[in-house]
């Protein structure tokens, strides 16, 4: 965290630990968050019930969430998630047609379709670039798949 401090989240229980202070304390997310997330500066970014939410933890005593995408049945939002130099990246399983879909998302802007059709556990940053990870090849990118490694 970027003040020092350690947090362990639980679904929607936050835990704070101050290392210097040797101090917990335990505050709650106006709603839960999947087991995938990611913290950047003062907030957590992650995803639960069909929406991707940015919550704001800049004043624990205050913790506000912003739903920035959201999905229907039969799409869910699943699979691969992360964050990197302030691109959401995430996956979209269609259960009807069973088809995964990977898109980015800049906060104020529509979501951008990159990838169909593969299921990836994670995307990771990559030399200006960013990688998705499967169960058996890494893919390496820009915007969309330049090739395998």
């Amino acid at each position: 965290y970027s003040n020092g401090k350690y947090l362990f989240l639980d679904w929607s229980t936050l835990r704070v630990f101050d290392p210097a202070t040797q101090t917990s304390n335990t505050y709650y997310l106006p709603q839960g968050l999947d087991g995938r997330y990611k913290i950047v500066g003062n907030f957590i970014y992650g995803y639960s019930n069909n929406n991707i939410y940015k919550v704001d933890i800049s004043d624990l005593n205050n913790i506000t969430s912003t739903s920035l995408v959201s999905t229907n049945d039969p799409i869910s939002i699943q699979g691969g998630f992360n964050v990197i130099d302030g691109t959401i990246y995430y996956q979209t399983y269609q259960s009807v047609t069973g088809v995964w879909r990977v898109y980015s998302l800049v906060e104020g802007e529509n979501s951008v379709q990159i990838d169909v059709g593969n299921d990836f556990n994670n995307f990771i940053p990559s030399n200006h670039s960013f990688s998705k990870l499967s169960k058996s090849r890494l893919m390496v990118g820009v915007s969309s798949i330049i090739g395998e490694v």
